[in-house]
């Protein structure tokens, strides 16, 4: 996704989430680091923090196999837990990069 952009419609979110819909509104309900903004119309809007938030919560429900619970434990309890979370993602990334490069030699 964008950084640069500052607010994402639900739409958005669940195309580059590869998540439906539901789900994203579920973990709104269940997850409080989650904190959609609402216009006067009533439209939802997700920030760069709350994708962010998703991708962890993603992350931790469908790779690490945590129940939901679990997970809203782990965010709470982890104060660090989102820095540490970007950067191994920052680093699968480059991980990936270096295979590439690997591959095509």
């Amino acid at each position: 996704m964008e950084e640069e952009k500052k607010l994402y419609r639900i739409a958005e979110v669940t195309k580059n989430m590869g998540m439906p819909a539901s789900t994203i509104r579920y973990w709104v309900k269940e997850f409080s680091q989650l904190k959609p903004q609402k216009n006067a119309k009533g439209t939802v809007y997700y920030t760069h923090q709350d994708l962010q938030t998703m991708i962890q919560i993603k992350h931790l429900l469908k790779e690490q196999g945590m129940t939901i619970e679990g997970a809203k434990q782990y965010l709470k309890a982890s104060k660090n837990g989102d820095d540490n979370f970007e950067i191994i993602e920052k680093l699968k990334g480059v991980r990936s990069f270096l295979e590439e490069l690997r591959d095509s030699i």
